[in-house]
């Protein structure tokens, strides 16, 4: 019978832990998804004309769906996550396609920042270049 207990008593601690855990993990996402969701200065006032959930390579950083937000304006185009990338169209030299399943979109600016350049995951990749491209 005090065997029995202790196995009892294990597995609610376990359980206990693990949903401590689980919740941890939880408001980390909501925060990230949140931080990503708010917008730069300069979007505020703004309507984008596109705009997306998707993933994400920024520098040494990766991050999957739905933790990046990537939303196109008339003049520039903002990646956000953990950071806020804007990139001005005028300053775009390349949108090159990568990755296995052909989901990854490079954008190859003239200006480097201090993510480097960004690759966005997303499969509405036609979709993007081609209001871009209109810009």
């Amino acid at each position: 019978m005090i065997q029995l207990q202790a196995v009892k008593n294990e597995l609610a601690n376990s359980f206990l832990f693990g949903g401590g855990v689980f919740i941890l993990v939880l408001v980390i996402f909501v925060v990230i998804i949140l931080v990503s969701i708010r917008k730069n200065d300069k979007e505020k006032g703004l309507t984008p004309i596109y705009s997306e959930r998707c993933g994400g390579q920024f520098g040494f950083v990766n991050a999957t769906f739905p933790f990046v937000r990537l939303s196109l304006y008339s003049d520039f185009l903002v990646v956000s996550c953990y950071g806020k990338i804007i990139i001005e169209y005028a300053r775009i030299r390349e949108l090159r396609d990568i990755g296995f399943l052909g989901t990854g979109l490079e954008i190859v600016t003239t200006n480097q920042n201090k993510y480097g350049q960004p690759t966005i995951a997303t499969f509405n990749r036609s979709i993007i270049k081609n209001i871009i491209k209109i810009m």
